[in-house]
């Protein structure tokens, strides 16, 4: 009967190291592959892959350049397209934006210059925001480059403030100094041509 005790106890204490061993595996095992108890959130691309904004003045001609690179280690070709240019309301502008391509091949590790014309001569509207959309379609999937075009009045430009000529002329500023202005700038013939307000 001490025979069959000894045994028993021997066999328990095999099955309690062996249990221990094996739950221990188990815990490394997990940790190193946790699985997570909810599924994931799902990610979406988004709608603008970016989002250009631009002030520009009425009465102006604009270029808006883009790079576009790929990820993947093939050459890809995509077909190039602009959405209507709108303005907050949801009505076209008077004037659409054009693109210099309709289509581009894109090389690995380098990126193509894609550029968005639009002329603001006639009919936009002073502190409006307008909104279009570059759109690149390889096959089936429309990627979207979002531009925002603010149209701004004469009141943010730079603004200087002129000199009397006679200030050009002095050849000595003053007493304590001794540095002289330029020397007398030569006349050339100017044609001022009258241009009208936009």
């Amino acid at each position: 009967m001490k025979l069959f005790s000894e045994a028993m106890e021997t066999n328990m204490q095999l099955s309690r190291s062996w249990m221990k061993a094996w739950t221990e595996s188990g815990q490394s095992e997990k940790n190193k592959r946790s699985v997570p108890c909810c599924p994931p959130d799902i990610e979406c691309p988004p709608h603008c892959l970016t989002v250009i904004q631009r002030t520009a003045m009425s009465g102006e001609c604009i270029v808006v350049p883009v790079a576009v690179k790929i990820k993947c280690n093939t050459p890809k070709t995509y077909k190039v397209g602009v959405r209507p240019l709108l303005d907050p309301d949801g009505n076209p502008a008077p004037v659409q934006p054009t693109l210099d391509k309709n289509a581009v091949t894109v090389q690995p590790g380098h990126s193509v210059i894609i550029r968005l014309f639009l002329d603001l001569k006639q009919g936009f509207k002073t502190g409006t925001c307008y909104q279009t959309e570059i759109v690149l379609r390889e096959k089936e999937v429309n990627q979207n480059i979002c531009v925002r075009i603010c149209v701004d009045d004469y009141q943010n430009v730079p603004e200087v403030s002129l000199r009397e000529e006679a200030e050009y002329f002095n050849r000595f500023q003053s007493w304590e100094s001794h540095y002289y202005c330029e020397k007398k700038p030569r006349r050339t013939n100017i044609t001022i041509t009258e241009r009208e307000e936009p």
